[in-house]
C-alpha cells in the first residue's frame, strides 16, 4: 500500500471514531444547566475570587483555562470538551498503531473500545475541564513523541514538553509519565540492528538518557508545585495523602476489580431500551454505511500466525494492566477511589479510561480466535454504544428536570432564612444514583440570588436509628442544617453567604409527576428549551409538596444553634 493510500486509510478511521464519539454524546451539548461544583465555580468566578480558590487548592495554572468557562454558558464548556475527547480517538488510534505494530485495523478496535468504553461519565462538566485538557494534551505529547523520534528537532521536544507540563496540571498523569520513557526504548529496541537482547537493552538506556527531559518533567514539576504552590485554608487538605505507598498499591488493585460491582447502575431502564436500540441501530448503520463506501478493511491483518505473535501480546497486555494500576494509583493514595454510583465519582476513572481499550483489546487478542476478533470487538463496542446513550440521555434528562424545579421553587419562594430538608423522591430522575449537594441545592432553590435559604438533601443524612437516609425531619436533619450554617454562612460561594435563620424548616418532597420522558423526547424537548419555545407536554416532570414549621427550642441567630 502507498503512503498516500495509508494516509486516507488513517484519514478514514479517524473520522469514524470521532463520528462514535459525538453519536454516543452529542446530545450532552444541550446540558445548558450548572451541575454539582459548577455552580461553586461559578460563583467564585462572578465574586472576583476564583484566583484564590485556585491558590488555596495549591494549582493556580488552572485558573487561567477555567475563567474563561466559568464566565460563559454551560453549554459552551460541554461543547469544549465533547470536541476534545473526540479529537482523543484519532491520537490513541496512532499511538496504539505505531507502538504495538498492529495492524490499522486491530489498532482502530482498540480506539474504537477506548472512545466508547463508559468511564468517566462524570466527562461533561466544568468541574472535569481540566481533566479533558489533560486527557488530550497526554496523548498528544505521545503523538508528537512518536514523530521526533522519526525526525527530531528542538521545535519537537520542546513542543513534547509544553504538552506535558499541560497534561500534568491533572496531577494523576503524573504517575503515567514513565510511559514516555517506554516509548523511547520500544523504538530504540526495534531500531537497533544487534540480534542480542543486551545490545537492545543498553541502545535503549542510551534512547531514554538522551532525552532525559522526559524523566526530569515530571518530578521537577511536582516538586515546584510542592514548594511554591502549598495548598491552604479552606482546602489545606485538599488531595494529601491518605496511606503508604505499599498500602495504596494493594488497595489499587483491589479497586480496579471492585469498582466495577456498580457498573450495573449504567444499565438503561428497560422501558427505555427500545428507543435506545433506534438510537444504536441508527448509529451503527451510519457507521457501517461509511466502512463499507470507504471499503474499510475492518477485518484485515499483516501480523505473524497466532502463536508467534502471543508472546508480544501477552506484554502488550502487562503493559496495559500495569498502566490501568498507575491510573487508579494517585486516586486510592488521597483517599477518592472511583467508583459507579453517585455519577461524579467516575471522574476518578479519567486516566484510566485512556488506556481502556487497549487493555481490553489485548485481553481479547489473547482470548479470542483471530477470525473472530473483529466480531468480538464490534459486539462490545455496539454494547457501550448503547450503555453511554443511555447515560447521556440520563444526564441531559436530569438537566431538564434540575431547571424545572429551579422555575417551580421561583414561582413561590421560600421566605429569606428558612432552613429547607429536601426529599428528593424523585430518584428516577437523577444520573446514575447521583444527589444534589447542599450547594447545589442553595442555587437551585436561589434562582434569583435574593432569597437566602440553606437547603440540605435527605440523602446527605443518615436516621440514626436506621443508618439508612432520613425520611422526614428527626434531630439529625436540624443538626446537619446548623453544623452547615454555622461553617459556611461566611463563605458565599455556597449559595448562603450571609443566611440568618427565620427559626422555620420547610420540608420540600420532590415527586415524579410523570415517568421520566425517553430519549428522544428529552431531546426535542432540551432542544425547545434551549430556543425558549413552549415546551412538548403541559404536565412538569415533577411537583412539590411543602410543609413548613417552626424548629424546637430556642432560636440564637444567625443559625439557630440555641441557647
Amino acid at each position: 500500500m502507498s503512503s498516500g493510500s495509508k494516509q486516507n486509510l488513517h484519514l478514514k478511521f479517524y473520522s469514524l471514531l470521532v463520528f462514535a464519539t459525538v453519536a454516543a454524546f452529542g446530545p450532552v451539548v444541550l446540558i445548558n444547566q450548572p451541575l454539582w461544583d459548577d455552580w461553586v465555580l461559578r460563583a467564585y468566578s462572578d465574586a472576583g475570587t476564583l484566583w484564590e480558590l485556585y491558590r488555596q487548592v495549591g494549582a493556580r495554572e488552572l485558573f487561567w483555562l477555567v475563567k474563561p468557562f466559568a464566565s460563559t454558558a454551560p453549554s459552551v464548556c460541554v461543547a469544549t470538551e465533547l470536541l476534545l475527547y473526540a479529537l482523543l480517538g484519532p491520537l490513541i488510534y496512532t499511538i496504539i498503531r505505531k507502538t504495538t505494530l498492529w495492524s490499522p485495523s486491530d489498532a482502530f478496535w482498540a480506539a474504537l473500545l477506548t472512545v466508547l468504553v463508559p468511564l468517566n461519565q462524570a466527562r461533561f462538566v466544568l468541574s472535569t475541564l481540566p481533566y479533558a485538557f489533560s486527557s488530550f494534551f497526554f496523548a498528544l505529547s505521545i503523538v508528537l513523541l512518536l514523530r521526533d523520534l522519526e525526525k527530531p528537532s528542538i521545535i519537537g521536544r520542546l513542543s513534547i514538553a509544553i504538552c506535558l507540563l499541560v497534561a500534568f496540571t491533572t496531577n494523576s498523569f503524573l504517575v503515567l509519565a514513565w510511559l514516555m520513557p517506554l516509548v523511547v526504548a520500544v523504538d530504540a529496541s526495534r531500531s537497533e540492528a544487534s540480534p542480542t537482547n543486551s545490545d537492545k537493552a543498553r541502545e535503549a538506556l542510551r534512547a531514554i538518557l538522551r532525552r532525559g527531559e522526559l524523566l526530569l518533567l515530571p518530578a521537577v514539576y511536582w516538586l515546584a508545585k510542592k514548594v511554591f504552590e502549598p495548598t491552604y485554608g479552606l482546602y489545606a487538605d485538599y488531595n494529601k495523602f491518605q496511606m503508604g505507598l505499599a498500602s495504596a498499591l494493594k488497595q489499587t488493585v483491589v479497586v480496579l476489580v471492585s469498582q466495577f460491582k456498580d457498573a450495573r447502575t449504567l444499565l438503561p431502564h428497560s422501558s427505555d431500551v427500545p428507543e435506545l436500540s433506534v438510537a444504536a441501530a441508527i448509529v451503527i448503520a451510519i457507521f457501517l454505511l461509511a466502512a463499507l463506501s470507504w471499503k474499510l478493511p475492518l477485518d484485515a491483518t499483516d501480523e505473524p500466525p497466532r502463536g508467534a505473535a502471543r508472546p508480544t501480546d501477552a506484554f502488550a497486555m502487562a503493559i496495559g494492566l500495569a498502566l490501568a494500576v498507575c491510573s487508579l494509583l494517585p486516586y486510592v493514595l488521597v483517599g477518592k477511589p472511583p467508583r459507579f454510583y453517585g455519577l461524579w465519582e467516575t471522574r476518578h476513572q479519567t486516566t484510566l479510561m485512556l488506556f481502556s481499550g487497549f487493555v481490553i483489546y489485548s485481553a481479547l487478542r489473547l482470548s479470542v480466535p483471530r477470525r473472530a476478533l473483529p466480531a468480538a470487538s464490534a459486539v462490545l463496542a455496539a454494547f457501550f454504544l448503547v450503555l453511554n446513550i443511555s447515560v447521556t440521555h440520563r444526564l441531559v434528562l436530569d438537566a431538564l428536570e434540575t431547571r424545572e424545579i429551579s422555575s417551580l421553587l421561583e414561582a413561590q419562594p421560600p421566605a429569606p432564612g428558612t432552613m429547607m430538608l429536601v426529599m428528593e423522591e424523585d430518584r428516577n430522575y437523577r444520573a446514575l444514583g447521583r444527589f444534589f449537594a447542599f450547594y447545589e441545592l442553595s442555587y437551585v432553590l436561589n434562582p434569583d440570588g435574593e432569597h437566602r435559604v440553606l437547603a440540605v438533601s435527605n440523602q446527605e443524612i443518615l436516621d440514626p436509628s436506621t443508618g439508612t437516609y432520613v425520611t422526614g425531619r428527626i434531630p439529625a436533619v436540624e443538626s446537619k442544617l446548623i453544623d452547615l450554617c454555622e461553617k459556611y454562612r461566611s463563605a458565599p460561594q455556597y449559595g448562603f453567604g450571609g443566611f440568618v435563620s427565620n427559626g422555620n424548616i420547610e420540608t420540600v418532597r420532590l415527586l415524579s409527576n410523570r415517568e421520566p420522558p425517553r430519549l428522544f423526547e428529552v431531546i426535542g424537548e432540551s432542544i425547545r428549551s434551549a430556543v425558549n419555545a413552549r415546551p412538548a407536554s403541559t404536565s412538569p416532570m415533577v411537583r412539590i409538596e411543602r410543609k413548613a414549621s417552626a424548629m424546637e427550642g430556642a432560636c440564637r441567630s444567625p443559625c439557630c444553634a440555641g441557647d
